[in-house]
């Protein structure tokens, strides 16, 4: 019995492990200064709680940490210019998101179900917000669009069912459907 149990917590493991690009200290931490930040790169990576991202970073590929369960809050910083399509997507954990402003673009479904997720802070210069790029994000009470964002993409905040406190900035000029939509 106890070599069978050995052997399922080692799959375990594995699996966890398996999708990191770099694996985790024994905190569930990952300090990124690589240059960019590749599509899937942290894809799936059970074991993965928190990540700090190094000025080098230009660009967060898609998917780079989408289903990442244990993820708890992400800053992205000042040089990071795109956040790809569902880069943080299905991220259960992920309660605190901190977007710099020189973030141009937040793709398409990349923060969409994170169930966890409270605190958002966009910063100004953001210019789009893709579609479905919070969708289904039940627990965010409020959203300050900057006046730098010029368009929201359809169903962007679609089923927040907590979004209670909404400024949108006077740079809005294109808002998609459904974009607040239930």
């Amino acid at each position: 019995l106890s070599m069978k149990l050995l052997w399922v917590a080692s799959c375990c493991i594995s699996h966890a492990l398996a999708a990191c690009a770099v694996a985790p200290d024994r905190n569930g931490h990952v300090a990124w200064s690589g240059g960019d930040i590749q599509s899937r790169a942290f894809d799936e990576c059970g074991a993965l709680v928190s990540i700090s991202i190094g000025g080098s970073v230009r660009s967060i590929g898609a998917h780079a940490f989408a289903w990442c369960g244990s993820l708890r809050n992400v800053t992205i910083p000042e040089g990071v210019r795109t956040i790809g399509t569902a880069a943080f997507s299905h991220c259960l954990q992920l309660g605190a998101v901190r977007i710099a402003g020189s973030v141009r673009e937040i793709g398409d479904r990349a923060f969409k179900s994170c169930n966890s997720l409270e605190d958002l802070a966009i910063g100004e210069g953001v210019v789009t917000i893709g579609a479905e790029a919070f969708l289904g994000d039940s627990r965010l009470i409020a959203v300050a669009v900057p006046n730098s964002v010029a368009s929201i993409g359809e169903s962007a905040f679609r089923e927040c069912q907590r979004l209670t406190f909404l400024t949108v900035g006077s740079g809005v000029t294109s808002i998609g459907a459904y974009a607040f939509f239930g």
